[in-house]
């Protein structure tokens, strides 16, 4: 039985800041070789982080590298190439959110991750994060009662500056957006939560038209900068998601859960509060949660994820937890039905 695993990490952009950082807290896990199109930023990483082989050519990284793990940090238009590539090689996947820029990529893959039993995961670690699971026990343990509704919102100033250059953020089919990049996380954490989505309803905005390129020319942006989403689960949750990246202002990361039997709220401090019926709302104090920095939540979930993942790779079995590629899609259905639901204005029931 192997005892390390061998990663080929594509990206240095989240790869560079979170998962390398995070993989050094993996005792079993070992970065080979490390992809990006930028060679400086390829070769900085690789002097801090000791990787051996650096590639600007990612499919010469996958046939030439002697790798278990494709860990793909990449643009969401890269995913789909990038990952059926690697698994007909034989490698395992870890897949950054979104799975794919759209239902039929993220149906191709799955389908070739079953064919081949690669071990497959995507990138939700909020499924690792302790205060998440906490919410998660409280809700399952019926501390709450029966769950009427979620409101979820996320106001960041991320896009509000009209100078910010156009990218592959600012094209739809790159896979570009809020509604790819944050929705995702808000689907798979709710579907973990509370099972499958049952009908989504769902606007998009894009608030400025146009950025500048490097040549000076201001170009058209196709994908949003703001979206609103009302998920209704099988179960009957009602959950409702605001994410802009268009504040003025930072407001962070808000949730409210809303019980029968009490309130619980998550907020953008990390701070858990909790409320039974009749009884005021007050901070939740737990030993599993007052050791995290909120600021490193992201490195810490990340790290637990790489455990598991490392860990079913070593030990030649299924994850025991985590989001696979028949979580990413079915996240994906979601995220296509909301665009389907704005275009023809109207709830979109999922089968």
């Amino acid at each position: 039985m192997q005892d390390i695993v061998s990663i080929g990490l594509l990206g240095t952009g989240v790869g560079r800041f979170l998962h390398l950082p995070g993989y050094l807290s993996v005792p079993n896990a070992v970065v080979k070789a490390i992809f990006s199109t930028n060679n400086l930023e390829a070769k900085n990483a690789s002097d801090i982080y000791e990787i051996p082989a650096v590639y600007t050519n990612w499919r010469r990284l996958i046939e030439k590298s002697d790798i278990d793990l494709v860990d793909i940090a990449l643009p969401p238009f890269l995913h789909y190439p990038v990952a059926m590539t690697a698994m007909q090689r034989g490698c395992h996947i870890l897949c950054e959110k979104p799975m794919a820029v759209n239902l039929e990529q993220a149906n191709n893959m799955l389908q070739a991750a079953e064919n081949t039993s690669v071990i497959h995961m995507i990138n939700h670690q909020l499924r690792f994060n302790k205060k998440y699971n906490l919410v998660k026990s409280i809700i399952d343990e019926g501390q709450i009662g029966k769950i009427y509704h979620v409101i979820w919102s996320n106001i960041s100033n991320f896009r509000s500056n009209g100078e910010m250059p156009w990218n592959w953020w600012s094209d739809e089919k790159a896979g570009g957006g809020n509604l790819l990049t944050s929705a995702s996380h808000v689907v798979d954490t709710m579907r973990w939560m509370f099972g499958e989505i049952g009908a989504v309803s769902g606007q998009l905005g894009t608030w400025i038209k146009k950025r500048p390129t490097n040549s000076g020319i201001r170009r058209t942006v196709t994908s949003d900068d703001q979206y609103s989403l009302l998920l209704e689960t099988e179960s009957g949750v009602l959950i409702s998601n605001f994410v802009s990246a268009m504040g003025q202002h930072d407001l962070g990361n808000n949730i409210e859960i809303i019980g029968s039997e009490g309130t619980m709220i998550l907020d953008k401090q990390g701070v858990l509060m909790l409320g039974k019926k009749g009884k005021a709302i007050h901070k939740l104090s737990n030993k599993n949660i007052q050791s995290i920095n909120s600021k490193d939540d992201w490195t810490e979930s990340f790290v637990d994820l790489a455990r598991e993942l490392t860990g079913a790779i070593i030990e030649n079995r299924s994850l025991n937890s985590g989001a696979t590629f028949y979580d990413g899609f079915h996240t994906q259905k979601v995220l296509d039905s909301l665009k389907k639901s704005w275009k023809e204005r109207r709830w979109i029931f999922i089968e």
